[in-house]
């Protein structure tokens, strides 16, 4: 993925396809941060591209999470132990 097109790949309907859609990046967004998760991508041109998914396994991380008051953070924070897969 060049590196002009990352900072909109998870935007809803943005594609580099003719026939894409533009939603399953940001679907998949979507739901992990539903999750209290996070997703990072890597990307080098000629390369490939690396999308690493991490999700909380404890409950209590998650619960930790959802108590923060609104607007607290931008950013969706995994506490350890967590998931990852790449």
């Amino acid at each position: 993925i060049p590196p002009d097109h990352l900072p909109n790949i998870f935007r809803p309907f943005y594609t580099t396809k003719g026939e894409g859609t533009g939603l399953g990046l940001s679907l998949a967004r979507r739901i992990v941060e539903d999750h209290h998760g996070r997703i990072d991508v890597t990307s080098a041109v000629g390369q490939g591209t690396t999308f690493a998914v991490m999700l909380p396994l404890r409950r209590a991380d998650i619960q930790a999470a959802a108590s923060e008051p609104p607007g607290h953070s931008n950013q969706v924070r995994v506490s350890k132990p967590c998931l990852k897969l790449s």
